[in-house]
């Protein structure tokens, strides 16, 4: 059965529809069997839905935390790359000290030998004086 609603708006029920029902082996159990069935698929779909909602919301906070943490990586590498460069760079002010040192000491051996041959030439040069006096 259907309701309907004529020109005046009053509502009328179709006679026609209620045997086209029966004649189609549509009863009223079968009708609410079926109005139960589409129920409990709509019910069924409703979960669906809040799960599907469930899970994007998760994906979509995982996605926020994946991009933060990402973020947080990228500055980190940064740090650590400025951290290198500078490490780098003392390493070749120490470079470049080192050689400058070992060319000091060097020149400060070189110096040495040369001062203590002199000592000895002069204690040599002494011993020759004092033996012939």
């Amino acid at each position: 059965m259907s309701n309907g609603k004529t020109a005046n708006g009053t509502t009328f029920e179709s006679a026609r529809d209620s045997s086209l029902a029966k004649e189609n082996g549509h009863d009223s159990s079968s009708i609410s069997m079926e109005a139960e069935r589409l129920r409990a698929e709509v019910m069924q779909l409703k979960t669906a839905e809040a799960d599907a909602r469930i899970q994007l919301s998760v994906s979509q906070n995982n996605e926020k935390h994946a991009r933060q943490e990402a973020a947080q990586l990228r500055s980190r590498l940064e740090q650590m790359e400025a951290r290198f460069a500078t490490m780098e760079k003392l390493r070749d002010v120490d470079r470049s000290s080192l050689s400058q040192l070992e060319k000091k000491y060097a020149e400060l051996m070189n110096r040495k030998n040369d001062v203590e041959r002199e000592l000895m030439d002069e204690r040599k040069a002494r011993k020759e004086d004092g033996g012939k006096r």
